[in-house]
């Protein structure tokens, strides 16, 4: 997995727009496919809801049907290894024998849930995936108050 994370040839090619995903009307999401060099079988999985102000964004891996990282704000989480309180912004990074339950405080992210463009942004950045286009603003029948 450290070769993945670590791969720098990584890209997201397009335009990304947030849709109304599942049953929950207040649930917003989009699925971004990967590419590299080294052609890892990964995508980004995004989900966002703003009346909750919880949002996640997932590097996941098909051949394990798992995240291998993703950053998680407004939902707490525990770490397996130590079952110490994560607060609700947090990070998952893969470590076996964990898996993708492995979680860490990040001091790295600055941006807030109410900008979800910076958070991917922050996102990208930091799992070294470079997105040529941009990712939509929640448009206005989406938002919620």
């Amino acid at each position: 997995m450290v070769a993945i994370l670590e791969d720098r040839s990584k890209e997201i090619t397009g335009d990304l727009q947030w849709a109304q995903t599942g049953e929950h009307e207040n649930l917003l999401g989009f699925r971004a496919e990967v590419e590299s060099d080294s052609r890892w079988p990964i995508f980004v999985n995004a989900s966002y809801n703003p009346e909750a102000r919880a949002l996640s964004y997932a590097l996941i891996h098909r051949g394990f049907g798992a995240r291998i990282y993703g950053l998680c704000i407004g939902k707490a989480h525990r770490n397996p290894e130590n079952r110490q309180r994560m607060g609700e912004l947090h990070k998952h990074q893969w470590r076996e024998p964990y898996r993708d339950q492995y979680t860490y405080v990040p001091p790295d992210i600055t941006a807030s849930v109410d900008d979800p463009i910076a958070l991917w942004q922050e996102f990208c950045t930091e799992a070294l995936i470079k997105h040529k286009g941009q990712l939509s603003r929640i448009p206005k029948q989406l938002e919620f108050s």
